[in-house]
């Protein structure tokens, strides 16, 4: 049997090579093809789609791409080709792309075709003849990415970009070319317009621009008494904060609640407008003549004081050259901790109460630091924005705050490691030459609604005492902001239509015995992941709350995040822990020179323990152990033996060892995976539906 297998060993490796030899000649042969149809700048593979009609496609790209122009035309053997097309998938997953500039002659940006690039935060778009945003194809680029269109296109733009499906989220910005963005407004107010809509007409007053905050702002109260708002904007011609080195402001049409509009139609205050935008660097701004949607550049201009970004500002004010690397990230995360937000603050709208989740409930998330919270059925809508709360640049939830460093952490050297910390959701490992250091936070004080009364300033730029212009530094508004927040009442306090669901309610609930609880489930840290109802595992243990995670019991995996997977078999699973409820593991007697002691206590003073019986009443796990291959119960790490007379630790041993661990087969016999594909026979329910707490079966759900 050996020879032969040698003979088919020796056969084998002979006809190995020529199998490869004709590999690489049909390899080598279809690689050609493609090169003849294809071409790479720049990290950017360019693929012809139609040679009769001269057009390309942007169809893959390198791993390490970091800033891209996509060009308008490519040459492949001497031949021009306008590039009107970004195929599927062509950017995806690159992680290190922070700028798109596209070319000129695009006309369609295919499905996934910039899908997780989660460091891209600004998209130029060139093209004029743009019609198709294809799925998710800008889905998981950075939260704030802004987008610069052609003027003329903006409105036609605007709607292909903010379509859900392309991924777009509210707190990204599409912003006309002159580097100005539109805050978005439920009802924007129309402005009228003057007679005479010639350029001269804009051109013909006096402006003056004086930031809201010194230092990091987007927000400017422009001083003119040009009655049309829109027929105007400012141009910043030579800025640091965007790739093209083009940016400016615009016309703000959000009515906030803490600002005293002289004409609220035309959102008109005392002696100007407030306006828009995160482009200018500070220095001269030019005035644009607005008309017919098109601008055109006049001969006034504006200075304004030198302007930071975020991440710039905490760089240059809180660090200096001769700190280390990991001194400046310290002084820095101490500058974010001190004035972070963790959201804002708005005027109330409506209480409401949820009509498909009226009552309390549980739900889950996948971060360990937010497990199990209780959600309220309350909400408000129809709330207004405080323009104070808008100006304090660090409003940084638990996931923000990361992100900021991590960010920061990168311009500080782009050699560092960056990784978002796998236990707390709201730090992250920054590694820097071989040492690992972890930072972030959250931002202070949660979000907050607060009555119109509770208001100490608002912007009537009047010099009056309770005027908030005379506020400039935003380090003043964040404390101011951060007082509003202690004045609002709690939403379920201001109706009493129903109980609150407290935690000594849920333990009291389920007990010792535990119960199996419906809630509902977040099942992945992807902000945008969807939520469904799950089954989970709750106990109390001591008077505490506890819970499934990771483990099988009762014939059903409880994952990582707590809920039951239904369909999961232990060949999916085989090495996580395993519970008991009420083991059997009967603890060994003291002679023979041995004393065994539990938790460093003599067994007959443990109340979980039934000596006739040898049950341990509750639930005890058997964690896994790679080494041996076996699982051991924590029965056994918390007992040991000594000797009675010199106290020394002796092995244990006998037949208690050998209850406290399972074998492969042992845990095969036991069948852990009987249950999978069935749901619990009663359950307690927290889904929010109907009052927290109510004992239920399949067919209630019915």
């Amino acid at each position: 049997m050996k020879l032969d297998r040698m003979k088919k060993l020796s056969w084998l490796m002979l006809a190995l090579p020529v199998c490869m030899l004709l590999t690489l000649l049909s390899g080598s042969m279809a690689a050609k093809a493609a090169s003849a149809n294809t071409k790479k700048l720049s990290g950017v593979t360019y693929k012809i789609t139609s040679a009769k009609k001269k057009t390309a496609a942007v169809s893959a790209s390198s791993k390490s791409v970091k800033n891209v122009k996509i060009a308008a035309t490519v040459k492949v053997k001497g031949k021009t080709y306008k590039v009107t097309e970004i195929s599927k998938n062509a950017f995806k997953n690159r992680t290190k792309l922070k700028n798109v500039t596209i070319g000129k002659n695009i006309k369609t940006i295919s499905s996934n075709a910039f899908y997780g690039c989660r460091t891209l935060s600004s998209v130029t778009i060139s093209a004029t003849s743009l019609t198709k945003i294809g799925t998710n194809a800008f889905k998981g680029i950075k939260a704030n990415a802004k987008f610069s269109v052609p003027n003329a296109k903006y409105k036609q733009y605007q709607k292909l970009i903010q379509n859900k499906k392309t991924g777009w989220k509210k707190t990204m910005k599409v912003q006309a070319k002159g580097g100005s963005s539109q805050k978005p407004s439920d009802n924007p107010p129309p402005a009228p317009k003057p007679d005479d809509s010639s350029p001269a007409m804009a051109e013909k007053y006096e402006y003056s621009i004086t930031p809201l905050t010194e230092d990091i702002c987007s927000y400017f109260y422009v001083k003119t008494e040009n009655p049309d708002p829109e027929s105007f904007d400012f141009i910043d011609e030579n800025t640091e904060f965007t790739e093209s080195g083009v940016g400016g402001i615009r016309f703000c049409k959000t009515k906030f609640a803490d600002v005293e509009y002289i004409n609220p139609d035309t959102l008109r205050v005392n002696g100007g407008y407030i306006f828009y935008g995160t482009t200018t660097d500070g220095g001269t701004l030019t005035l644009e003549a607005i008309v017919d949607g098109k601008s055109q550049v006049t001969k006034k201009s504006v200075t304004i004081p030198k302007l930071y970004t975020r991440e710039t500002y905490l760089t240059d004010a809180c660090t200096t050259s001769s700190m280390s690397f990991f001194e400046k990230m310290d002084a820095i995360q101490l500058e974010l901790v001190s004035f972070a937000l963790y959201g804002g603050v708005v005027v109330n709208g409506e209480l409401h109460r949820n009509s498909s989740r009226p009552y309390y409930g549980l739900m889950n998330s996948p971060h360990k630091d937010l497990n199990f919270f209780i959600e309220s059925p309350y909400y408000l809508s129809d709330n207004k924005p405080l323009l104070m709360s808008e100006l304090c640049p660090y409003k940084l939830d638990s996931y923000s705050f990361p992100r900021m460093m991590g960010t920061v952490a990168l311009m500080l050297d782009d050699s560092v490691t960056v990784r978002m910390n796998s236990e707390i959701h709201y730090q992250i490992d920054v590694i820097y030459q071989g040492e690992k250091r972890i930072y972030g936070e959250t931002g202070k004080g949660g979000n907050g609604a607060v009555p119109e009364s509770s208001l100490q300033y608002k912007y009537c730029f009047d010099d009056s005492p309770a005027d908030a212009f005379s506020k400039r530094s935003w380090k003043d508004l964040v404390r101011i902001v951060r007082g509003l927040l202690g004045k609002g009442k709690a939403s379920e306090e201001e109706k009493e239509e129903i109980s609150k669901l407290t935690w000594e309610d849920i333990i009291n609930t389920v007990g010792t015995d535990g119960g199996y609880a419906r809630i509902r489930v977040k099942p992945s840290s992807v902000s945008n992941s969807s939520i469904f109802y799950g089954f989970t595992f709750l106990y109390s243990d001591d008077g505490l709350f506890s819970y499934m995670s990771d483990v099988w019991y009762d014939g059903r995996f409880f994952n990582a995040w707590e809920y039951f997977q239904k369909g999961m078999l232990f060949e999916d699973q085989p090495d996580a822990d395993i519970v008991i409820k009420d083991a059997v593991i009967p603890f060994p007697k003291n002679g023979e020179g041995k004393e065994y002691l539990y938790q460093g206590t003599p067994i007959e003073e443990i109340s979980s323990y039934d000596p006739k019986t040898g049950i341990w009443s509750g639930f005890t796990k058997f964690s896994y152990d790679e080494y041996s291959g076996t699982w051991i119960a924590s029965v056994y790490d918390n007992t040991i033996c000594r000797d009675e007379n010199t106290k020394e630790y002796l092995a244990i041993e006998g037949d208690f060892a050998d209850a406290c661990i399972l074998t492969l087969d042992e845990v095969k016999n036991m069948s852990v995976d009987r249950n999978t594909n069935s749901d619990p026979e009663t359950f307690y329910r927290y889904d929010s539906i109907v009052p927290p707490g109510t004992k239920a079966t399949p067919s209630d759900l019915k």
